[in-house]
Formats: C-alpha cells, sequence, structure tokens
C-alpha cells in the first residue's frame, strides 16, 4: 500500500508518521544469525544457520489519538481514546516525556497530589514541596516524576470540586492557593510561639520566623508571577 513505509532503520530517519496512516509491524527474532536466504518457492525465508526463528505481525492505524492495533486480541474493537478519558498512568505513556505540558496538564497533577494529600499518602510538607516542582515543570516526563511513587487516582471517579482546578479571580492556580494557606498558617503558628516566648523572657527575642516564612515565601511568590504569567499567555 503506497506511501511504502519501513518497518526498519535508524530512528529519526524517514517519513514522519501522520493521522490516516497504517503500517505492518512485523518484528523477528532468531536464535542465531541475521543472516537470510530465500528458498526456491521466491516465499520462504529462512536463516542461513538453519536455527529456528519466529515472526510477529500487527496492523497499526496511526489516529488523531495515537496508534490504534487493528490485529489486537480484540480483533481492533477497541479504538484508541482521548487522553482526557486515560487514567494518570495511562495519560503518561499516551505521551512522549519530551513533549511539552499545558496548564491544564499541570491543574490534573495538582487534582492528584491534593487527592493523595487528603488521603494521607503524603504530608503537606512533601505536597507544597512537590507543588513548586510542578509549576516549574515543563515536560510530561518531568510531571510523571512528581507521581511516580503513588498510585493512580482516577479524577473521573472524583467530585466536581477535587477533579477540576479552575483558577480564581485573580489568575491564581488553585493548587497554589492552598500552598500560600499552608505558608499562612505555618507563619502564623512560628509568630505566636516568638511572641509567648518573648512574653515569657520580658524581652522581644530576635525575629527568627522570619528565617521560616521569607524563603518559602520568596519560592511560592515566584511560582505565583511565572505561573500566573503562563496562564495569561494561553488565555
Amino acid at each position: 500500500m503506497d506511501p511504502w513505509i519501513a518497518n526498519h532503520g535508524k530512528p529519526g530517519r524517514g517519513p514522519a508518521l501522520e493521522e490516516g496512516m497504517c503500517l505492518a509491524i512485523e518484528p523477528m527474532v532468531n536464535l542465531g544469525t541475521e543472516r537470510t536466504r530465500v528458498l526456491a518457492d521466491d516465499w520462504t525465508v529462512v536463516t542461513i544457520d538453519g536455527k529456528h526463528s519466529a515472526h510477529f505481525e500487527h496492523s497499526v492505524a496511526v489516529t488523531h489519538n495515537g496508534p490504534w492495533v487493528l490485529t489486537a486480541l480484540d480483533g481492533g474493537q477497541r479504538a484508541p481514546r482521548s487522553t482526557a478519558d486515560l487514567a494518570p498512568r495511562e495519560w503518561w505513556m499516551a505521551n512522549s516525556p519530551e513533549m511539552r505540558a499545558s496548564d491544564a496538564d499541570r491543574d490534573r497533577v495538582a487534582a492528584i497530589l491534593r487527592e493523595h494529600t487528603a488521603q494521607g499518602r503524603i504530608t503537606m510538607d512533601e505536597f507544597n514541596e512537590r507543588l513548586e516542582q510542578l509549576y516549574k515543570s515543563k515536560t510530561y516526563g518531568e510531571l510523571a516524576r512528581l507521581t511516580s511513587d503513588l498510585p493512580d487516582v482516577d479524577l473521573r471517579h472524583l467530585p466536581v470540586k477535587a477533579g477540576s482546578s479552575v483558577p480564581d479571580k485573580k489568575g491564581m492556580h488553585s493548587g497554589m492557593a492552598a500552598a500560600w494557606s499552608a505558608w499562612a498558617a505555618a507563619s502564623g503558628i512560628n509568630w505566636v510561639i516568638w511572641l509567648i516566648v518573648s512574653i515569657t523572657a520580658g524581652d522581644l527575642i530576635y525575629p527568627w520566623p522570619l528565617w521560616v516564612m521569607g524563603p518559602w515565601g520568596v519560592i511560592l511568590l515566584v511560582s505565583t508571577v511565572f505561573g500566573g504569567n503562563n496562564q495569561a499567555k494561553e488565555s
């Protein structure tokens, strides 16, 4: 079938796969040499050393939603689905690790991390740390590493509020708003402790809570500013 597309060669060479193409993937496994010869019937191919070989074949169609294995065990009845319908682990596998992620992708990971925090799999500190890394991530591979040690959470079966991450009126991601809330709570507790110790000592001691809220606040501020700029560009 035209156009002819070879199923072997060096990666990155040859024609790019496009929607509408259909390929026959034919891997061959030999116990011995890869060198072959064609028999007198001009059809049968055998290895020169006569050792056993196995030949597998699948017909694969290239579709908008990804590859469709037409010769699968179900007869090709299960067509590829949109990535919006995939569970998280399937979602990563459906995309190249080097592919650039969108704000919607980052929001989806934020929802997954929030759900794992609510279930007690990660602490609030771990959540904030991963959230900071999340909004600095640019590719699917970087996003995948943030949940690689966590089980899948099917966002399709969660309440709408937990599965969606809609920016507020100021354009801040809901995940980032949660990080700021945690920062404010931790800062308030530290200042209360500082005040109690100062009153007990009868003098104002060194304002050490600044070292707790300062670096953390700077990181959140940078993440908020750059995250807001990326969202404004897509809008």
